[in-house]
């Protein structure tokens, strides 16, 4: 029921910032170079509804006010052994998004990961994107599934 009501709710938006602002053309070269990398690779994305959040994976949040809106990146893209568990990644990205909070990551559909010792390659297999074959994780402060979804409403509802 409530995934359901997720969906219905962001079905038609975009949310995820990377998405929004690169071209096809440089997602295709992502995922090129991902597979160049070696057949063990998979091409994730990480970003977040929290702006601030986004900008620091991208290391633009230095430039957030100096620049026009077009020049800053969002999200970070990763070519990630399939084999990767979910904690041994969330360390890797608090080492980037440092803070005194806990970060959790989760799905487009809602889904905070839970089971820090699945794959990423079984969270690949599983949700995907159908259009671009990249896994779009969102990185959140959150630490309840509730929080989460309602984090993803609140971006949402705001006018840019």
């Amino acid at each position: 029921m409530l995934k359901s009501s997720m969906y219905a709710s962001i079905y038609g938006k975009e949310f995820i910032n990377y998405r929004k602002y690169n071209s096809y053309v440089k997602k295709k070269m992502f995922i090129n170079t991902t597979r160049r990398q070696g057949q063990n690779l998979i091409p994730v994305v990480v970003d977040s509804v929290d702006q601030d959040l986004s900008l620091q994976l991208s290391g633009s949040l230095h430039q957030k006010g100096s620049v026009s809106h077009r020049n800053i990146q969002y999200g970070k893209e990763y070519s990630i052994d399939k084999n990767t568990k979910i904690a041994d990644f969330i360390i890797l990205l608090q080492g980037i998004v440092p803070g005194p909070f806990n970060l959790k990551l989760g799905l487009e559909n809602g889904t905070l990961l839970t089971d820090k010792n699945q794959t990423l390659g079984d969270v690949y297999k599983n949700h995907k994107n159908n259009d671009d074959s990249i896994l779009y994780l969102l990185l959140t402060k959150e630490t309840s599934i509730f929080q989460y979804i309602l984090s993803i409403i609140r971006y949402l509802m705001r006018t840019n």
